[in-house]
């Protein structure tokens, strides 16, 4: 963590994970034996170790999003070094770092806090090299009670260490984790009570301990952290009580019990890297009622425990969604207090896209709708605060065109182009809108006879570490074409490949009779809602605009591609000489996909078509033919489409492309893809 915005939501989830255990302990308190009672206490280890907003998920939605909201209203008018208004609020550490020297009021609480760490670590450690001191004057215990000590350890299965003997000290102890020492006031100490430290050794208590006491030193501005530590200390004693009481019987249960009943008067002094039977008269009192109710739990308590932690850790680790992208619409958040349109923006950073597709919608749908919030939402964390009228400025190319932004949102349904994967790496992709410009049902017109329109948004994806972000990659264009358009310029309806977009991959392959170029366009469609939603959550390919339908306003960070199409272009260019061209009377070309594997690629051996035309069927196959007649310029075109849903997509290896002339097969190319689908 590097500002104070980020401790507080640290120490915030923190102390709701605190209070959720302290709750359930309460509930359960006479329920789970003292194994469990400590045992539920992993969950907040793992909370105080793992930074807060982890995965993108919360607690509390709603109360991150109010934190936000207040960093954004603070910061806004200071100068601080440390955090800006717009800066990520889930700390990537829990440890707090100094980046330079403080220049605002937030920066020098940050400093205060970590100097408060400091100070606090200092007094620990001081107090832990005093006592070590101390313990140099200890006398070494005597021969005979060596051999005391090493018979209780053989008795009970535990590990010895080095015992010595310091006068005036309350009760036995263990000091230190790398070497140990073994603390007695006088060699007459019961054994019950060098069991019970020798237990502590044996768990790792030591280690335990220094760990709660780093947590006080990291919230030492918190009290309930500080709180919440004396029922750590005596959940952890409580156990230790359980392991001594489990391994003695009768009279000795009893007589342990008037141990720590002499002792409750006691004052507890413990440090840190240490353990003391005596822990405050107020804690051995609850100790001794649970000794004197002690039982051994059966076995099936483990699975109750087991299945309370699962319940916790959903809300403590997996966070909640309660609490979604704010979907109010444009004009509504528009006539919200300040305060209300802050929260709004600040709940869209805290939620973020967690999908490719979902950034792409809720980037695109904020262009469109002119809406804050939504590109709040996808845009990199650096963009953050341009205004919108701005950064409109700088991504719009459609002044003086026959469109605009806002006309869009008549258009229900978008394709994405040239997406290659869903590596989290960085991405240049396009969104195309279009449409056709004609007062006619495009049933009751020839396709090549429409007037297509289209609007390409340049779109740059790339995951930064927590969420997926969009932003402009260049200007929008807008282009306009009929069918007086040749070829290389327009719109292919029929197979959506578009020219005016880079290619997503191409290949080549020669062979005797010529080249064979390849052009693939990988084109995906963006679920308007979830996987499962109702089908009106789907827009009609083409009854949108004539059936009055809109596009949603609605932005989906957490949705999905579906009817993933890979568009396909085959050029093949004869390097026959103008005499064999010439002679030609049909010439043609056969496509079809080469799968993973030896197989060889089914293809015919004639060519059934029509003296001139292609055709293209949805598993990847293609044909296109052309009566040479003499008139033939040596160029071939076939176009094609495969969806990728269909299980004949997976393992494409490549393409096997057959050269007809005159109907009989002259050669056979093979091409190899070197990237994947």
């Amino acid at each position: 963590m590097t500002n104070i915005w980020q401790f507080l939501l640290q120490t915030v989830e923190v102390s709701l994970t605190a209070a959720i255990l302290l709750i359930l302990k309460r509930i359960f308190q006479d329920k789970l034996s003292p194994r469990w009672q400590y045992g539920i206490w992993a969950i907040f280890a793992l909370r105080l170790i793992l930074p807060a907003g982890i995965g993108g998920r919360y607690i509390s939605m709603r109360l991150t999003a109010v934190m936000e909201t207040i960093k954004v209203m603070t910061e806004g008018d200071l100068s601080s070094v440390y955090a800006h208004a717009y800066t990520y609020l889930a700390p990537g550490s829990v440890l707090p770092w100094i980046t330079s020297v403080p220049q605002s009021i937030t920066d020098w609480l940050f400093v205060i806090y970590t100097a408060g760490i400091l100070v606090l670590l200092a007094r620990y450690a001081a107090g832990y090299i005093c006592l070590r001191l101390i313990l140099r004057k200890g006398q070494p215990v005597s021969a005979g009670f060596s051999v005391r000590l090493d018979t209780l350890c053989e008795r009970y299965s535990v590990r010895p260490c080095r015992c010595v003997v310091v006068s005036g000290i309350s009760s036995a102890f263990v000091c230190g984790m790398i070497r140990p020492v073994l603390v007695i006031p006088t060699e007459n100490v019961d054994e019950k009570i060098l069991l019970h430290e020798l237990l502590h050794l044996k768990y790792h208590d030591v280690a335990q301990g220094i760990f709660w006491c780093l947590a006080r030193c990291l919230h030492w501005c918190n009290p309930l952290i500080w709180y919440v530590t004396g029922p750590i200390a005596c959940d952890m004693e409580s156990l230790c009580d359980q392991r001594v009481l489990e391994r003695l019987s009768g009279e000795e249960r009893r007589d342990y019990g008037r141990i720590l009943l002499a002792m409750t008067n006691e004052k507890y002094t413990g440090a840190p890297g240490t353990t003391s039977l005596s822990n405050g008269g107020k804690n051995i009192a609850k100790r001794i009622r649970s000794i004197a109710h002690f039982k051994k739990y059966p076995r099936g308590m483990a699975l109750v425990f087991a299945c309370i932690c699962i319940l916790i850790a959903g809300p403590v680790f997996g966070g909640v969604s309660a609490m979604e992208l704010p979907q109010q619409g444009p004009s509504v958040r528009a006539q919200k207090s300040q305060w209300g349109r802050e929260f709004d923006l600040a709940a869209a950073r805290v939620h973020r896209c967690s999908s490719q597709a979902g950034a792409i919608d809720t980037y695109v749908k904020g262009l469109i709708f002119m809406d804050r919030a939504y590109l709040t939402a996808a845009l990199p964390m650096e963009k953050q605060g341009m205004e919108l009228e701005e950064y409109m400025d700088t991504v719009s190319g459609l002044k003086g065109q026959k469109t605009t932004i806002d006309q869009l949102r008549l258009f229900p349904e978008y394709e994405v182009y040239n997406l290659a994967g869903s590596e989290k790496k960085e991405q240049h992709v396009q969104a195309v809108f279009r449409w056709i410009h004609s007062s006619e049902s495009i049933w009751e017109r020839a396709v090549e006879d429409c007037v297509w329109s289209y609007v390409i948004i340049p779109i740059r994806l790339d995951w930064d570490g927590r969420s997926w972000t969009a932003e402009a990659d260049g200007k929008i264009r807008y282009c306009e074409y009929d069918e007086g358009t040749e070829w290389e310029k327009r719109y292919d309806m029929e197979h959506q490949a578009l020219t005016q977009i880079p290619w997503t991959y191409t290949c080549s392959g020669e062979g005797e009779s010529g080249t064979v170029r390849i052009d693939e366009q990988l084109v995906r469609r963006v679920r308007q809602g979830k996987e499962g939603d109702a089908p009106d959550q789907y827009f009609d390919r083409w009854g949108g605009v004539e059936s009055g339908k809109s596009m949603s306003w609605e932005a989906y960070p957490d949705t999905e591609f579906f009817d993933p199409v890979l568009c396909r272009v085959i050029t093949f260019r004869s390097s026959w000489d103008t005499a064999q061209i010439k002679e030609a009377r049909h010439i043609g070309l056969q496509v079809c996909v080469l799968p993973g594997t030896e197989e060889e690629p089914e293809l015919d051996d004639t060519l059934d078509v029509l003296s001139e035309g292609e055709g293209a069927g949805s598993d990847g196959r293609s044909s296109a033919a052309v009566a040479a007649d003499g008139r033939w310029d040596g160029y071939l075109r076939s176009e094609g489409f495969l969806y990728l849903s269909d299980p004949q997509a997976q393992g494409i290896e490549g393409y096997g492309i057959r050269i007809f002339r005159d109907g009989k097969p002259v050669e056979t190319i093979r091409i190899k893809r070197s990237g994947s689908l």
